[in-house]
């Protein structure tokens, strides 16, 4: 499994809600030989799944994790991320980030509702609103597979386990080199060849930390309808 949290060392969010995450799968181009069947996604096809944070305001992929196959469900492959394992990397204070409703809320994850309790009209306002916030993951997605085609059909035979690690660089690259895509288009950068990102172990996401994501939410709800009511 392969993830990376890829924010600048300077960086800090200036609102909380600004990341948002999602999966999607890049497409094999054949089924493969080991453990073909787990590959098969629910698209049909033959996939592996990769989970992306990024920013709405630059498409900035700031969080990923890839290795699981394309059965894998997101609330699974997410916990491969820098999010759920380190989320003291990406978040302070009352940041958190939103998610569609495949992901479990917890107080760093805000995810749309689920049925039946988006039939409520508040939920489904609140609902409406958060999902037109995370359609920009969804335009970070498209751009990095109309960049790179080959995640659309990515030709690797994978028999061995070592194919699949190959496999799992080579989209780990292209995520990289879409954000320096992002970067080239704002400013000129150098890059620091020294620089060394130490991971100090902190808290993973827990069930505790999911029943007070629950509360969270319900409390953004109660408010953006007091927002849209006055």
């Amino acid at each position: 499994m392969i993830f990376d949290v890829l924010l600048p060392p300077s960086f800090h969010a200036p609102l909380v809600g600004i990341f948002q995450y999602d999966g999607t799968c890049t497409e094999l181009w054949q089924k493969p030989g080991l453990n073909g069947d787990a590959y098969f996604n629910r698209n049909q096809y033959y996939g592996l799944n990769i989970q992306i944070g990024c920013t709405a305001s630059n498409l900035r992929i700031i969080d990923y994790s890839v290795g699981h196959t394309g059965s894998a469900h997101d609330s699974l492959a997410f916990k491969s991320t820098g999010a759920y394992m380190h989320p003291e990397l990406l978040f302070k204070d009352n940041e958190f980030a939103w998610a569609d409703s495949a992901y479990t809320a917890s107080s760093r994850i805000i995810p749309i509702h689920k049925a039946p309790y988006n039939r409520n009209p508040q939920v489904r306002s609140f609902d409406r609103a958060v999902s037109h916030l995370r359609v920009r993951v969804e335009h970070c997605m498209g751009s990095l597979k109309t960049r790179f085609q080959s995640l659309r059909g990515l030709q690797i035979n994978i028999n061995r386990r070592r194919d699949h690690v190959r496999a799992m660089n080579w989209v780990s690259a292209c995520l990289i080199l879409h954000n320096i895509c992002v970067e080239v288009g704002e400013e000129e950068w150098d890059i620091d060849e020294d620089l060394e990102v130490q991971i100090v172990a902190g808290p993973a996401m827990d069930d505790l930390d999911e029943a007070e994501g629950g509360v969270q939410r319900a409390t953004l709800v109660e408010a953006y309808h007091r927002f849209r009511t006055g």
